[in-house]
């Protein structure tokens, strides 16, 4: 029997096992583990059978477990889990990552009569460097002026800084900026306008997930002749507080995950509607169908209306059975698919599952890179 993988590779490129030389039909066991930024070791093992030429190809074989259908070269990394000598499942939010540091991931192949193992480097970015950034927010750029684009999430993702790096490989300068008050943002934008990496003849883009979204959104309408592209992964239509702590005293009982569909659904009734009328666009928007957290489906809906009524070009895109939480660069198609989020010390249930949050973050990769390549006119 032989282990074939790819020893090095981009983070969300496919993940290359191949096992040769097995007997048709023997059933192939394949490990894989690794340990993320917070030192948390996470694993998968999963039994293949060997087709009639003897191979196991995680990119076109099903799992016994069927926890991912159909076959799909990353499932393997979508449904790690972490290990019980770290935190438990209950408590780890997500596989934590830190700016251009790679993952390794080692790989264990076995059947009954023998095994091999290999070790695989996903890499975050390549001729990609870390820049000078605002106080509070990560920066990372080729090694020349292009497009900027400003990161806005209200709590730190577990993607972190590695969001910035790893879309700035496709040719743009890149902030991560998390918990910028609203009120700050627009100075922000200026000053990340007028950095030296940033091709400062061309608007800004934005991207956000979840409240972060309205603060977007108005920074674009309120500031059209700095800001232009707009990404809104499971957007709110309307301005949103935080949830306070009687939103988490269940799940504190319980030692669940939160649910906070319900306090969402309240406050939509009594907030103000997002004004899109300064946009100038183009405007993304996504949004997973089984998003526990709020409708993200029925407000990306009317803010694609609102859109058009004021002729900015919008784009949306729903992911089936996919949760709130799978929108890139804040979720990676190639590490373990989440279901459960950190915010402040609380942990939420954004629903979906492993394949369908892992296929949602493949496919916003694609669409992301596209629009943002389309609206600033580069090629990826």
């Amino acid at each position: 029997m032989e282990l074939v993988v790819r020893s090095i590779s981009g983070i969300n490129s496919p993940l290359v096992i191949r096992v040769q030389d097995a007997q048709p039909g023997e059933r192939v066991r394949i490990h894989v583990s690794a340990v993320d930024a917070e030192k948390q070791p996470w694993s998968n093992e999963q039994v293949f059978h060997a087709d009639e030429h003897g191979v196991v190809d995680v990119a076109t074989s099903f799992p016994e477990s069927a926890l991912w259908s159909p076959p799909h070269h990353c499932g393997l990394l979508w449904t790690m889990r972490p290990d019980s000598i770290g935190t438990n499942d209950g408590e780890a939010g997500a596989f934590e990552l830190n700016g251009l540091a790679s993952v390794h991931i080692h790989v264990k192949a076995r059947s009954e009569e023998e095994g091999w193992g290999a070790l695989v480097q996903r890499t975050i970015a390549r001729e990609v460097e870390e820049c000078a950034a605002p106080k509070g927010c990560s920066g990372f750029s080729p090694n020349h002026r292009a497009p900027g684009v400003l990161l806005l999430v209200d709590t730190p993702t577990a993607t972190a800084s590695a969001s910035a790096a790893a879309l700035a490989h496709h040719g743009f300068t890149v902030f991560y900026c998390p918990e910028i008050p609203a009120d700050r943002l627009p100075e922000l934008a200026a000053e990340i306008h007028e950095h030296e990496r940033v091709d400062s003849e061309l608007p800004l883009a934005l991207a956000a997930q979840g409240r972060s979204c309205a603060d977007a959104i108005h920074l674009a309408s309120t500031h059209p002749d700095l800001i232009g592209p707009v990404v809104a992964h499971s957007p709110s239509d309307v301005h949103c507080d935080r949830p306070g702590f009687s939103a988490f005293m269940k799940s504190a009982v319980t030692g669940h995950p939160a649910k906070l569909w319900d306090f969402y659904q309240h406050a939509h009734a009594k907030a103000t509607p997002l004004d899109l009328s300064g946009m100038t666009g183009p405007l993304l928007l996504t949004a997973g169908t089984d998003d526990a957290v709020w409708d993200s489906v029925g407000m990306s809906t009317n803010l694609e209306k609102a859109a058009r009524e004021h002729n900015i070009e919008v784009f949306r895109v729903e992911y089936p059975a996919a949760g709130h939480a799978s929108g890139y660069p804040f979720c990676f198609s190639g590490l373990p698919a989440t279901t459960v989020i950190k915010d402040h010390g609380h942990r939420i249930a954004v629903g979906g599952d492993a394949d369908a949050n892992g296929r949602a973050a493949h496919n916003s990769r694609e669409q992301v890179i596209s629009f943002l390549s389309s609206a600033f006119d580069i090629s990826d």
